[in-house]
C-alpha cells in the first residue's frame, strides 16, 4: 500500500488494525499520522487516554499489550503509535514479544496501531526482495511505503502551496525549487513558507527565478539511480564519491545494498519489457513505477544489453549473502561490488 491509497483508507473510515510506515518522505508520513488522529478522535480533550504514544524510552511488550487490552474512554476508536523503536536492533526473545503483542491486537478492535520508522531506521529491501525483517512484520502489520512524490506531484503540491498565498508559481520555476532544495517535502515545505515572505514582502505575486536563486539554500540530494547510473556509466570516481558520501552519513550497508540492488531489478524487469516490445505506458502500468520513472530507466537502458542488467542483480545477490553469512567487513564487500558492476558495462 502507498500513500495515496493509505488516504482514501482513512478518508472512508476503513481504518483496521496495525499499519506500518517506512520509506522516505516524512512529511507524508506525518500528514497521514496527521490525519488518522483527526479522524479517530475528534474530540481532541479525548486524546491523553486514546491516544497512546510509545518511544524507545517507554516501550516494552507488557506495557504495549496492556495498552491494547485497555478499552477507550468516551471514544469508538484507541491510536497507538510507536516511534523510534530500534526493530531490528532487538534481539530474538524481544521480537518474538513483539510480534506477539501485534497479534494479539486482532481480538481488540477498537485499536489502530502505527508503527511509524524513520527513514533511516528501517530495511525494507527491494520491491523484488522484501527484507526478512519487513515480511515478517507484515503478518502483523499493513505495510504503507512512503516514497518521494513524483516530480508531477510535487510541481501540483508546490503550485497550491503558493496558491495559498496568492502566489503564482509556474511549472518552470516549480522544476527549479525542486532541483534546488531536493524532493523532500519537509524541506520544499520550509523553502516555499520562505519565498512566501520574501515575494509579498516586496510587493509582487509571482516566483521569479532570482528569488529561488537568491532565498532557497541549495541541498545536495543523491538519488540511489545516481548511484546506479554512475557504475554503468564506468565513472568508477562519481561511484565512491557517492558511496563516501553514504558512509560519512553512516548509512546501514544494507540499506544501501538494498538501495542499489533495486534500481537494478527494476532496470532489468523494465529493460526484458521493453526488448519485448512493451510501450512505456504499458511498462508503468504493469509494474507500478510511474511513468516519469520508466521514461528515465529506458533511456539508460537503452545503452547496455539485458545481460548486464541480469548479471547486476545476480551481483547484488552474492554481495547481500556475503555481509550476511560471512565476516567479511560490510563496506568493503560493497566496495568490490562497485568496481565488479562498473566491469559489467557495454557497449
Amino acid at each position: 500500500m502507498d500513500a495515496a491509497e493509505f488516504r482514501a483508507l482513512v478518508k472512508s473510515n476503513k481504518l483496521r488494525g496495525g499499519y506500518l510506515f517506512y520509506g522516505d518522505e516524512e512529511y507524508m508520513k506525518q500528514y497521514c499520522l496527521s490525519a488518522v488522529y483527526k479522524a479517530l478522535i475528534p474530540d481532541e480533550s479525548l486524546d491523553v487516554f486514546n491516544y497512546i504514544k510509545f518511544d524507545s524510552d517507554n516501550y516494552s511488550a507488557s506495557v504495549l499489550s496492556n495498552s491494547i487490552i485497555s478499552l477507550p474512554m468516551l471514544n469508538k476508536f484507541k491510536l497507538i503509535e510507536l516511534r523510534g523503536l530500534d526493530i531490528g536492533g532487538m534481539n530474538e526473545t524481544e521480537f518474538e514479544d513483539f510480534c506477539s503483542v501485534l497479534a494479539d491486537q486482532y481480538n481488540y478492535d477498537y485499536n489502530i496501531i502505527i508503527v511509524y520508522m524513520q527513514a533511516d531506521s528501517f530495511n525494507a529491501g527491494t520491491a523484488k526482495s522484501p527484507s526478512k525483517l519487513l515480511t515478517t512484520l507484515s503478518k502483523y502489520l499493513i505495510p504503507v511505503v512512503f516514497e518521494y512524490e513524483t516530480p508531477a506531484k510535487l510541481i501540483k503540491w508546490i503550485q497550491q502551496h503558493f496558491a495559498a498565498e496568492n502566489i503564482f508559481c509556474d511549472t518552470d520555476m516549480c522544476e527549479e525549487l525542486i532541483r534546488t532544495a531536493g524532493r523532500a517535502m519537509v524541506r520544499l515545505n520550509s523553502e516555499i513558507e520562505k519565498l512566501c515572505a520574501y515575494i509579498l514582502f516586496h510587493g509582487r505575486d509571482k516566483v521569479q527565478q532570482h528569488d529561488i536563486a537568491n532565498v532557497t539554500a541549495y541541498t545536495k540530494t543523491i538519488d540511489p539511480f545516481d548511484f546506479a547510473n554512475a557504475i554503468l556509466e564506468g565513472n568508477t570516481d562519481a561511484a565512491f564519491y557517492i558511496l563516501t558520501d553514504m558512509k560519512q552519513k553512516k548509512e546501514k550497508h544494507e540499506i544501501i545494498l538494498g538501495s542499489i540492488s533495486r534500481v537494478y531489478d527494476e532496470l532489468y524487469v523494465i529493460k526484458t519489457m521493453a526488448d519485448n516490445g512493451l510501450t512505456q505506458q504499458t511498462i508503468s502500468a504493469q509494474t507500478k513505477i510511474h511513468e516519469y520513472k520508466v521514461g528515465i530507466y529506458l533511456r539508460c537502458a537503452a545503452k547496455y544489453d539485458v545481460e548486464v542488467f541480469e548479471k547486476a542483480v545476480e551481483l547484488c545477490h552474492e554481495a547481500d549473502i556475503k555481509i550476511k553469512s560471512t565476516t567479511l567487513e560490510s563496506y568493503m564487500v560493497l566496495d568490490r561490488l562497485v568496481v565488479e558492476l562498473s566491469m559489467l558495462r557495454v557497449g
